[in-house]
């Protein structure tokens, strides 16, 4: 055992520095795996319920918006950048598509076409500002934040819309098990599109290098303004995609819908290893912090803990997330000076 464990050490002292850090940066941006796994034993001891059938169809079913919001924010955080905007899109967008099938009687699958565009130019909209106008994200998108929610207010009226055609609720069907459903379809086939893109294509490879070194990759040739642009648009567009599918399950749109999911998002990705200084983390991660999150949620209801201290559980696990992430920062070009220095 003792050899095994010497020759391992060895193995690992051989390989040069750039493969050390590779390696130690696919171990941290994958560690929400095995915090998951370790959390669900622990959890599953204390109350035996928890990986019941129905309860983790029920997680499964809450991660689906969250995990499918956190795939377009993941991708604006690898580009350097961020969308504080998304949970106002999420609502306004689907405000907007039950005002129409509902008061108008619009065509539904028309109507999801229009939901799905509106989010797309939102994000357009986003990245505008930022790239011509400079102005800094953080402030564009926390205005487009706070207008879209108001609009989603004037144009509603103050009040909830609900009871959709069928058509509209297509989003939240299931079978009657509810092992074969939508929304999770919906979000692994996100997740798997999504990752293929960022790992097999170019935008991919121009994403990553925009948010690791921005001034290199323009160096380099990449079309950053293309790059960042691209990223919003995602962004947008599976805001718009969320507000379907949770509007669909609640069958209604009220003018709060989606309201303080941005923090819960953020908090996701991060703590699946997305950088908030970009041009770090993966997909597969960030799934893992959905997970991590939905989890956390379920067990405390289980548990019957008190709505105040869930609510204070996100906020530490926002925080916990910006700790890890400044520690993995700082950490990386500590040791690699260290095997610089032997």
């Amino acid at each position: 055992m003792v050899n095994i464990k010497l020759s391992g050490q060895k193995r690992f002292l051989n390989l040069s520095i750039y493969q050390k850090e590779s390696i130690l940066r696919i171990l941290s941006d994958q560690l929400i795996w095995i915090i998951l796994i370790f959390l669900f034993i622990i959890i599953s001891i204390v109350e035996p319920i928890f990986l019941s059938r129905i309860n983790i169809i029920n997680v499964l079913l809450h991660s689906a918006v969250l995990g499918i919001m956190v795939i377009g924010e993941s991708i604006c955080l690898i580009s350097g950048k961020f969308d504080l905007s998304i949970e106002s899109t999420l609502g306004f967008t689907a405000m907007l598509g039950a005002i129409l099938v509902v008061d108008f009687g619009w065509n539904p699958y028309l109507t999801i076409l229009l939901v799905l565009g509106l989010g797309i130019f939102i994000g357009y909209l986003n990245s505008l500002m930022i790239i011509k106008l400079k102005i800094d994200p953080f402030v564009v998108t926390l205005g487009m934040l706070i207008v879209l929610r108001g609009l989603s207010l004037v144009i509603s009226g103050g009040y909830t819309r609900y009871n959709f055609p069928a058509a509209f609720k297509f989003f939240a069907a299931h079978t009657k098990s509810g092992l074969i459903s939508v929304p999770i379809l919906l979000m692994l086939f996100c997740y798997v599109v999504f990752s293929t893109i960022l790992y097999r294509q170019k935008f991919g490879r121009h994403l990553y290098a925009v948010g690791g070194n921005i001034d290199a990759a323009y160096t380099s040739g990449v079309n950053v303004s293309k790059v960042i642009t691209k990223a919003f648009l995602i962004s947008g567009f599976l805001a718009a995609l969320s507000g379907l599918v949770l509007s669909s399950r609640l069958n209604s749109v009220p003018t709060t819908l989606g309201k303080g999911m941005v923090f819960e998002v953020m908090a996701a990705a991060v703590i699946g290893g997305i950088s908030l200084r970009g041009g770090r983390g993966s997909l597969l991660g960030a799934l893992g912090g959905v997970l991590l999150m939905s989890s956390i949620d379920s067990a405390l209801t289980l548990t019957r803990v008190s709505a105040f201290w869930v609510e204070t559980s996100k906020g530490l696990l926002l925080l916990t997330a910006v700790f890890l992430d400044t520690l993995k920062i700082r950490l990386i070009p500590l040791l690699r000076r260290s095997w610089l220095e032997d």
